[in-house]
């Protein structure tokens, strides 16, 4: 009786002072093992759906057996058909393998032989009940008869470890909540100072290493990097930013997003697969074994790699975070980044990413905006060499239309530029008659608001004695008089047709495709956009085709570019010739074409 007392306190002391339960099961096999003689003692766990099991926890007299149920077994799930006494975890019933003298009598569970040409010749397993898992307790003996009093203490092992392993399931639970609501609440943190270090980006080198530097300050991240895929022919996954400690080589190392051994990491996965990849321990991962004598990692690292993706959901780069030594787990096998902390830097991930590209697109459009202002300054500096007719007109008898208003001065380069003489230009209605008849009205009313407004610019196309239309600039001022002189306007011509031309160029550029001439990827939404609008009001829907050329690139390979690009101008006349007035087809990729069908 004291000796059962002496063991039970000896089990609750080893239960309680354990860093975690799979601590305390390892610690209390090995000493109830040598208690009872054992040749080994294990914990195992058993999935009945799944027919699976696992080691949790053993000690093993032997190297041999120690190898069997070593850490290499305890996150695993194997069948549980292996196992003699697979009952125990399935049916929650005690096993008795009964005397084993020979190898060949468990000639079935390759294992439990093992143990018996090891020594063994008899094995008890006994359920342990808990809440909501199914676990065992097998012991091995070098006896093939056991005592009344042995087995009494086998049974009386598992009443007495019962509660304790239930108390300690149910703490370990609790601090594994506690930790990850912890991590989750710094990784929380680090999505908040991140959208703040996106908002304030301006520079892409500057933002990727802003959020490493916030991932290992608030997330306690031991290290984190980002990688951009490049489309080079070895698709390098080139590191951007790192922060943090073991991974200082990071820069120096080749990394791949390609399906190879350089790109069979979790960087190099998330990039192909564009989903979050978690590896539980890096350095004890044979794909990483690449990069193990690279890295300075020290203690169980885990590793979550995240995409960077664009609008279309696409990936264009990586997010990597390392974590040291995450002890929290319940039981081993439990994955390292739990859902709700991968969902957050999932976040994280995305903010990163839509503030890679809103830089991308805002150097695209600074530059788009610098090469405007360039053409136009250059389109200014062309005009501004040309020259400029001036006039000045006078109203006679109070008349406020412009149109019958008396020159008065007309710069001599109006014969040179427009072919009219002084007297010409001094005929009554000579500048209404040569308006294009287009845009007369509207320059008319232009002309009358002068008097109301004091100053117009207004544009139209006025004819060269030649009949030949010019695009003007007219810009007109009133000036009151004074000395008894009446109000005058004074006015210039610029010729705008070449900037004119241009821009209509500029914007025919933006929404045709050079090639086949044919409405580009911007038309086509444009169009598209419309026809929804239409779609809502009438409930009349329309159809959206895609066209993909096959065999092109083979044209391109057999018969050079330029046979291509005929084969793609033809393209871009025949399909419109059978479509309908109002539909559309535009070029969106190289070979690709969609058909909009209103």
């Amino acid at each position: 009786m004291i000796a059962e007392l002496s063991l039970r306190q000896e089990i609750a002391e080893i239960t309680a002072s354990a860093a975690s339960l799979t601590d305390a099961l390892d610690t209390l096999l090995a000493h109830v093992g040598r208690r009872l003689g054992a040749t080994y003692c294990t914990v195992s766990e058993g999935d009945t759906q799944a027919l699976t099991y696992r080691v949790l926890a053993g000690h093993a007299e032997l190297p041999e057996i120690e190898r069997i149920i070593g850490v290499e077994r305890r996150t695993a799930w194997r069948p549980l058909a292996e196992l003699s006494c697979a009952a125990a975890l399935s049916d929650q019933v005690a096993v008795d393998s009964g005397p084993v003298l020979l190898p060949e009598q468990v000639g079935d569970y390759p294992g439990f032989a093992f143990a018996v040409n090891c020594g063994t010749r008899r094995q008890i397993t006994m359920p342990i009940a808990t809440d909501h898992r199914r676990f065992a307790l097998t012991i091995g003996f070098r006896e093939p008869e056991l005592s009344a009093g042995l087995r009494a203490t086998c049974a009386d092992l598992v009443q007495w470890i019962t509660p304790l392993l239930q108390g300690r399931l149910r703490e370990d639970a609790l601090a594994r909540a506690n930790a990850l609501l912890s991590r989750s609440n710094r990784a929380l943190q680090t999505v908040q100072a991140s959208r703040e270090a996106v908002a304030r980006a301006t520079d892409e080198a500057a933002l990727t290493q802003a959020i490493c530097d916030i991932a290992v300050r608030l997330g306690r991240y031991s290290a984190a990097w980002v990688g951009m895929a490049e489309t080079d022919e070895r698709r390098t996954l080139r590191p951007v930013a790192m922060a943090g400690h073991g991974i200082d080589r990071i820069f120096d190392v080749h990394i791949s997003w390609g399906d190879d051994a350089h790109g069979r990491g979790p960087a190099g996965r998330v990039v192909r697969e564009a989903r979050p990849i978690v590896i539980d321990d890096v350095m004890n991962t044979a794909e990483l074994s690449a990069w193990h004598d690279d890295a300075d990692l020290e203690g169980r690292v885990s590793a979550v790699a995240l995409p960077l993706c664009d609008e279309t959901g696409a990936s264009f780069g990586c997010l990597t975070l390392l974590a040291t030594d995450r002890a929290v787990s319940v039981l081993p096998g439990d994955e390292s980044f739990d859902g709700e902390e991968i969902r957050l830097l999932g976040q994280l991930a995305g903010d990163l990413a839509y503030g890679l590209c809103a830089l991308r697109m805002r150097r695209s459009r600074d530059a788009a905006v610098v090469g405007r202002q360039d053409s136009e300054q250059r389109l200014t500096r062309l005009l501004e060499a040309s020259q400029t007719v001036v006039y000045a007109l006078e109203r006679p008898n109070g008349m406020g239309d412009k149109a019958l208003w008396r020159v008065t001065d007309f710069s001599a380069n109006v014969e040179r530029l427009y072919g009219y003489d002084q007297a010409a230009v001094r005929a009554p209605n000579w500048w209404i008659d040569h308006v294009h008849p287009d845009d007369r009205d509207a320059a008319v009313g232009a002309a009358r608001q002068l008097l109301t407004v004091g100053q117009i610019v207004h544009r139209y196309r006025f004819a060269r004695s030649d009949g030949v239309y010019r695009w003007v600039r007219d810009e007109a001022s009133l000036v009151a008089g004074s000395g008894g002189c009446g109000d005058q306007i004074v006015g210039a011509w610029v010729d705008i047709t070449e900037k004119h031309q241009a821009d209509a160029a500029i914007e025919r550029l933006a929404y045709y495709d050079a090639l086949t001439d044919l409405p580009n990827k911007a038309m086509l939404l444009s169009h598209l956009a419309q026809v929804l609008v239409q779609a809502r009001q009438s409930g009349i829907h329309g159809t959206l085709m895609f066209l993909d050329l096959n065999g092109f690139e083979a044209v391109n390979d057999l018969h050079g570019h330029a046979a291509g690009d005929a084969v793609l101008r033809q393209i871009g006349r025949r399909l419109p010739t059978k479509l309908r007035k109002g539909d559309v087809v535009a070029r969106v990729g190289d070979d690709k074409f969609a058909i909009l069908l209103a």
